[in-house]
């Protein structure tokens, strides 16, 4: 891709703008919909955040999800630029479809399932998005690590709450 057609300035707002908006979008849907006092209300060990704090730090990992979009989208690399944008549009799928899943099923063993899917899926996207823009790479394993935080909080919610199908 040339310099002249390499997304700016005005797709990089148009990214962080949606960000914004799905990230608001989420954390109110979880919090209109009761999902929140759902979590709160689970057996959880000693060592977990809050949910309200959990969510609010899911939601902002969906700003560098975009920033890293952008940086792949800009960098040198035909080959990977498709890819890398692909893989990262799956990852905030994956973000976002956890999150759904978690919060609007309610069902503390599909919603380890879905995190633990989400987490080999974020395995692989984190490698390659760091060879298409090694920013972009980097932006990632932030979002990599809160997702392996959140697959540990996730397999001890499962353990401590078996059997727990929609609400108490």
């Amino acid at each position: 891709m040339d310099e002249a057609n390499r997304p700016g300035v005005i797709r990089f707002l148009i990214y962080l703008i949606a960000a914004a908006g799905l990230a608001g979008g989420l954390a109110g849907w979880v919090q209109s919909t009761g999902g929140g006092d759902w979590a709160a209300d689970l057996d959880a060990p000693d060592w977990t955040l809050g949910f309200n704090l959990s969510v609010l730090i899911d939601v902002l990992m969906i700003p560098p999800m975009a920033i890293a979009l952008w940086l792949c989208q800009r960098s040198g690399r035909d080959g990977l630029r498709m890819l890398c944008s692909l893989l990262i549009a799956g990852a905030l799928a994956a973000l976002v479809g956890h999150m759904l899943f978690f919060f609007g099923v309610r069902d503390v063993s599909l919603g380890f399932l879905a995190q633990l899917g989400s987490w080999v899926y974020l395995l692989f996207v984190t490698g390659i998005v760091g060879r298409c823009s090694r920013a972009a790479g980097y932006l990632f394993w932030p979002v990599f690590a809160w997702h392996t935080f959140n697959l540990t909080v996730s397999f001890e919610l499962m353990r401590l709450n078996a059997g727990l199908v929609g609400g108490l």
